[in-house]
């Protein structure tokens, strides 16, 4: 298996995560080989030694090579270890993550998308994590073997072991802080409740280009009522989580985000944008409450709505507890895994 460093602060890192805790690995006897790391070092240096590893492990034809990708450099990164599949003569599956991988391939042109279509027609299995995505790769390649595999959150880890209450006005936000994720708008949207009196808190916690963001909030002069913090590891992020009013991603493109399993999964509202594949996770009013993209009024609107509609909010909580449940669940999603690789490793 092919994937970013596994103990990386990326959501492929952390479903790859989840599925080595699960006992997957062992299971299926898969060896892990990293591609690229968040960690301080020198990026080249570590895809070669990853390739090196590699090596070592595809000495026999008709092995599996399960990849994992994202878009534009993470999958030309992995077109290194599909050649060398191809080339050692083993069967390869392709996990996409990103719902943009769609645009990625149809944005290319000349002999770079001839590159990529020839290595994606070559896999003997595509994994994408909607409906959606399945149709749209589908319109493209038609002829190849197309699975749906969403994914996992591990209930038994998500549990509420500390006892802790939920607050009353304390948001909260977990991920990337990089303009795409909607992080500048959710301040101007609390700047807005704060204007008309609400007594209101939001905590972010996340990396990249942190340093843009705090400068953000002191220039609204908003240090008082937004802290934006470094990561967390996973045991602190249950309990904040638990402690929160409501988990607010207000991105303008994802995938199915871990975080929002991950907040059904603790009952934690959710203020989200409804984008790529959380439109098929999403329901409005049902289990979430969902906000116009890069719109901070509708944003400042639905957490108003959250912060006094306190029934309404854990009505929807509960339901999205219950579909996470019964969808999302590691051991659900451990055995559709198992029911789509099986086949292949048979042949």
């Amino acid at each position: 298996m092919i994937g970013p460093d596994i103990n990386g602060l990326g959501g492929i890192s952390r479903v790859v995560r989840i599925f080595r805790d699960s006992g997957l690995f062992d299971e299926l006897c898969i060896r892990y080989v990293s591609s690229t790391t968040d960690m301080d070092v020198n990026r080249l240096f570590f895809l070669l030694r990853g390739i090196i590893s590699f090596l070592t492990k595809i000495v026999q034809p008709g092995s599996v090579v399960y990849i994992h990708t994202s878009s534009y450099k993470s999958f030309y990164r992995k077109s290194v270890f599909i050649c060398l599949a191809i080339l050692f003569n083993n069967k390869c599956v392709l996990h996409i993550h990103p719902s943009h991988f769609y645009e990625f391939l149809v944005s290319l042109k000349g002999i770079r998308r001839k590159f990529v279509h020839y290595l994606i027609r070559r896999m003997k299995i595509i994994i994408v994590l909607t409906d959606a995505m399945k149709e749209r790769m589908n319109s493209l390649f038609p002829a190849s073997d197309i699975q749906v595999l969403r994914n996992p959150v591990p209930f038994k880890k998500m549990e509420n072991r500390n006892n802790i209450r939920r607050s009353a006005n304390r948001f909260l936000y977990l991920g990337w802080y990089i303009r795409e994720k909607g992080v500048y708008e959710l301040v101007d949207a609390i700047e807005m409740l704060v204007s008309r009196g609400l007594d209101i808190h939001l905590e972010y916690f996340g990396t990249k280009q942190i340093d843009a963001l705090r400068k953000y909030v002191e220039i609204k002069k908003l240090e008082k009522r937004i802290m934006v913090n470094g990561w967390i590891d996973d045991i602190e992020k249950i309990d904040k989580l638990y402690q929160c009013t409501a988990l607010i991603l207000p991105s303008h493109s994802e995938g199915i985000p871990n975080v929002i399993l991950e907040a059904m999964s603790t009952k934690t509202p959710i203020i989200s944008t409804k984008v790529g594949g959380l439109k098929e996770v999403l329901k409005d009013r049902k289990n979430a409450l969902v906000v116009n993209v890069n719109d901070p009024s509708d944003l400042s609107e639905k957490i108003s709505f959250c912060l006094h509609e306190k029934e309404l909010s854990k009505k929807m909580a509960d339901y999205a507890y219950k579909e996470a449940k019964t969808k999302y669940e590691i051991n659900i999603i451990k055995n559709r895994f198992k029911q789509i690789i099986e086949p292949i490793t048979q042949l």
